[in-house]
């Protein structure tokens, strides 16, 4: 699964109104059917669904086209990225620097340095896939590896 963000547009008349919503996918087919299929039923708060859909498979009519929306565009992205963009649109003014960095991200880095210095300490040889443990050490060292790239 990848992470893709998607920007759409609500017009109502007089006013536009931005949205962003972030959505995991298979891939970017799958994704742009997932965004379709949610701001196909923006307005229909639960209710039987209607037939929203346009001659544009990515614009969609509501209350009798008084309001139309329309998916301006989709992309591949990463959490933290998509965070942060998030952060900097909603904010009034500067933030701290730190901010990004939550008390629950602080607290895995200071368990993943300590489980780091376990997992070496554990006699398995790194090409050793008989040894039962052996595929969750790889695959937790995998995780450790792909967390410590994640930039907050």
């Amino acid at each position: 699964m990848k992470l893709y963000e998607v920007q759409a547009t609500e017009y109502n008349g007089e006013q536009e109104y931005s949205q962003s919503k972030l959505l995991a996918a298979e891939d970017i087919d799958h994704a742009w059917q997932i965004a379709r299929d949610y701001f196909r039923q923006w307005y229909d708060d639960g209710d039987e669904p209607q037939v929203h859909d346009t001659d544009n498979p990515d614009e969609f009519e509501f209350i009798n086209g008084c309001i139309r929306l329309r998916i301006q565009g989709l992309a591949e992205t990463a959490l933290d990225e998509w965070i942060k963009t998030q952060t900097m649109l909603h904010s009034i003014g500067a933030l701290p620097e730190d901010l990004m960095e939550t008390a629950l991200t602080k607290a895995a880095r200071c368990a993943i340095a300590d489980l780091e210095g376990y997992l070496e300490e554990i006699d398995i040889a790194r090409d050793d896939d008989m040894h039962p443990a052996a595929k969750t050490r790889r695959e937790l060292l995998e995780a450790i590896a792909d967390f410590k790239g994640v930039s907050l």
